[in-house]
């Protein structure tokens, strides 16, 4: 008996015993894709014999949907079913490709109970193409006895990873030699993955679909034209909406001393925040001669304590809807 089934036997009778508590669990506090029936292998979606692509949350299925978005272009007949593996990264999923017929999606299997292979005859798919790592042994043995073709797409593999998979060559080897292809992102996965045994006729590196997305989106409509020295560049990432305005209101707060209210605010056209979801988001910078002397780029991490305002030294903030009373040495008018 070869390793592969001898690890199988071991993986679903534990896997199996920890599947029920741990789905039980992540369905009840809305975690884990959802939709039991998906998960136990009788998916809604299917039809057409679509394409296959299953990603593991909000990342990978935004590779997921760049990868997507190509493949229609070169082949506009194309059907597809997305598998992801959490509600967020359903809805980003849905979010991004909500426009393109053709394109179903599910939560993926459990890996145990039979449901890939269940999961596998109903959708009927030409190819299984997995996004970066998500390797489910269950679902790969299920894939290559009913003959499914496996990709794995913008495959990845940590240094700590691959040593930890090292301890279990043998099977390692073989479920990843069992896929068609192992197109990586780099010259060091593509070289992690040989180190695992992976057959080198079998990878190829093809760099990150994320890389691609955010270059078309680079290449959409430009967000409103700034200064060619706006007194302060605020780059923030993986915020919320509504955060851009109050981290901007902040870093005025710690710069110049005092709080800032509307009636200290006006609008800076060559001052702006790009939000979360790609909107441009209008900042207001203070219109006064302290503003002005700190203009230029800033960091707070580096900045010499004495020419930034003590708190202590900070001026309350004026009552709302009144203004406040002009500083010693500032004209009133420049507010």
């Amino acid at each position: 008996m070869d390793p592969l089934t001898i690890f199988h036997g071991v993986y679903q009778v534990l896997g199996g015993i920890a599947a029920a508590p741990a789905l039980f669990f992540s369905s009840l506090s809305g975690r884990g894709g959802g939709f039991w029936l998906d998960r136990l292998g009788f998916p809604s979606a299917g039809g057409n014999r679509p394409y296959w692509l299953h990603a593991a949350s909000v990342g990978e299925a935004g590779s997921a949907a760049v990868i997507i978005r190509a493949w229609r272009a070169q082949d506009p007949e194309a059907e597809f079913l997305l598998s992801v593996g959490t509600p967020a990264g359903r809805e980003h999923a849905e979010k991004l490709l909500g426009d393109l017929d053709g394109v179903q999606f599910m939560a993926p299997p459990v890996d145990v109970w039979g449901a890939p292979g269940r999961t596998l005859a109903r959708v009927e798919p030409r190819a299984l193409v997995i996004i970066e790592t998500e390797i489910w042994p269950g679902l790969l043995r299920a894939a290559r006895r009913r003959k499914v073709p496996v990709v794995l797409a913008a495959g990845r593999v940590s240094e700590r990873t691959a040593r930890r998979y090292a301890w279990v060559k043998s099977f390692f080897r073989q479920l990843l030699n069992s896929m068609e292809r192992l197109i990586v992102i780099s010259e060091a996965d593509r070289d992690r993955f040989l180190s695992l045994g992976v057959d080198t006729d079998r990878i190829e590196v093809k760099g990150s679909p994320k890389f691609d997305g955010l270059i078309a989106r680079a290449q959409g409509p430009a967000p409103p034209p700034i200064s060619n020295r706006p007194p302060y560049l605020l780059v923030a990432g993986s915020t919320h909406p509504g955060e851009e305005e109050l981290l901007l209101s902040e870093i005025l707060k710690a710069l110049l001393g005092r709080a800032l209210d509307e009636s200290h605010r006006k609008p800076a056209p060559d001052a702006w925040a790009l939000g979360s979801d790609g909107s441009t988001v209008g900042a207001w910078k203070e219109a006064d001669a302290e503003a002005e002397a700190l203009a230029g780029p800033v960091d707070l991490r580096s900045a010499p304590a004495d020419t930034l305002p003590s708190p202590a030294a900070a001026p309350d903030p004026p009552a709302r809807g009144r203004p406040a009373e002009p500083r010693e040495g500032q004209a009133a008018d420049a507010r």
